[in-house]
């Protein structure tokens, strides 16, 4: 019944939830209608058409079946494997700004070690992973920390410290320049993250510090990859890891700009749900992370035990 609830959920249609589900709209609805009764609460109610969406009680309901689901899945998964052989799925959340060298190298270690395994990344905005992650839909989120401005019910556990630095490709006409400030970077293009991510908040809070008017040319996007290839492909400026520059494929042709912002140090690291015990398979991540850390950063960072 609740599995019938989760499908109408991520359908907004009896029709489609039932032939997801290969069952009757009957049969839907009257699963749904059920798990109402028991409750004594409305889960959905007709928005659009045909579409429904979930009332408040809804939303509750749902989350809590997606991590019932998860938690079952783990105990399927954990019965059917040993420490040597891990079996099943595990969901990665990638944050924007995430270093793409470490995911890459982590999962290689991670299905070298363990080959029956299987792997599912999913990128996206920070608020979406994070929800994700807290509903159960994602094992594990990847990417820069937020220390205490994050969200309630995630323990966070940091890789390595880094330093945000501006960036732009190598040749670009303000490269030529020997002294640059922040006045200078204001005619030009950006690619950044959404707006109310941490780089986002670092370039209005620099511009705000210096009582100047921030660039308003900026194109935002919540992949790592694109915005590389907006930095390498036109004069946009973008802002990105310092470590994320010097072990980047892309390292020979980025740089950053000479410019005193103070630029703060942030940490970067995986996430989890507080109330969440580590299964085998993410123990095993989080160990390949961690391996892959050690070999990228030369100080070693503070590593969680």
């Amino acid at each position: 019944h609740l599995g019938m609830v989760l499908t109408l959920a991520d359908t907004a249609d009896v029709a489609a939830a039932a032939e997801t589900a290969g069952v009757t709209r009957s049969t839907v609805n009257r699963c749904v209608r059920d798990v109402e009764t028991i409750l004594g609460r409305q889960l959905f109610i007709r928005y659009k058409g045909s579409r429904l969406r979930t009332t408040a009680y809804g939303d509750v309901v749902v989350r809590c079946a997606r991590l019932a689901a998860a938690e079952l899945r783990y105990i399927g998964e954990e019965m059917t494997e040993s420490s040597r052989d891990l079996h099943g799925t595990i969901c990665i959340g990638k944050s924007p700004l995430s270093r793409s060298w470490l995911l890459p190298h982590a999962v290689a270690i991670l299905q070298k070690d363990h080959p029956a395994f299987r792997v599912s990344i999913l990128s996206s905005d920070y608020d979406i992973v994070i929800n994700k992650l807290l509903s159960g839909e994602v094992d594990v989120v990847i990417g820069l920390l937020r220390g205490r401005s994050g969200p309630s019910g995630v323990e966070e556990y940091p890789l390595y410290d880094d330093r945000l630095a501006i960036t732009v490709r190598k040749g670009h006409p303000l490269t030529k320049r020997k002294r640059i400030t922040l006045q200078d970077l204001q005619a030009w293009g950006w690619i950044l993250p959404q707006r109310g991510s941490s780089v986002h908040k670092y370039l209005m809070g620099v511009y705000g510090q210096q009582e100047l008017t921030p660039p308003t040319d900026i194109v935002e996007c919540s992949s790592m990859s694109i915005i590389q290839a907006f930095m390498l492909e036109t004069d946009r400026i973008g802002i990105i890891g310092e470590t994320g520059i010097l072990s980047s494929d892309f390292a020979n042709r980025l740089t950053s700009l000479p410019i005193n912002t103070d630029s703060p140090e942030v940490k970067v690291g995986y996430a989890l749900r507080s109330d969440f015990l580590p299964t085998p398979a993410i123990t095993a991540l989080t160990n390949a992370l961690r391996r892959v850390t050690t070999t990228y950063t030369h100080d070693g960072v503070g590593l969680p035990g």
